[in-house]
């Protein structure tokens, strides 16, 4: 499967993402719309739930580390987005811009380029699940 952001609704959200917790080999990570209005709240999020070595305040470091994940031993990767209609609410420019990120920079790496550019680098699976 191609790296991709999904895009479901509660009632699918339930059953999908009920298997994808439990799957072997994957590192499993849900955000809160609710809790995520700005970016530094996302930002903040997204660092402690992949356990960023540093705490990243801005978009580049956090695109740094979400192209590194060199201490995840999981080969697949799977973000949900609960609540997406808050989802950076107050920022709806970013709220585009994280979206993007992911197709433009982050599936692309993760899917070819990581072998390229990182000593013994090899592709992972990594899926966006939107919840709306």
């Amino acid at each position: 499967m191609k790296n991709s952001i999904i895009y479901i609704n509660q009632a699918s959200a339930d059953e999908i993402l009920s298997d994808l917790k439990n799957a072997p080999n994957t590192f499993y990570v849900e955000i809160d719309g609710r809790k995520c209005k700005v970016s530094l709240d996302y930002l903040t999020e997204m660092s402690v739930k992949f356990q960023f070595p540093i705490p990243s305040k801005g978009y580049d470091g956090y695109l740094d580390w979400i192209r590194d994940l060199t201490w995840i031993e999981e080969e697949n990767i799977v973000i949900v987005i609960n609540y997406f209609k808050d989802f950076l609410c107050d920022d709806q420019r970013d709220k585009q811009f994280v979206l993007d990120s992911f197709r433009e920079i982050v599936f692309p790496w993760w899917e070819s380029e990581v072998c390229e550019h990182m000593v013994e680098g090899k592709p992972r699976s990594f899926m966006v699940y939107v919840v709306e």
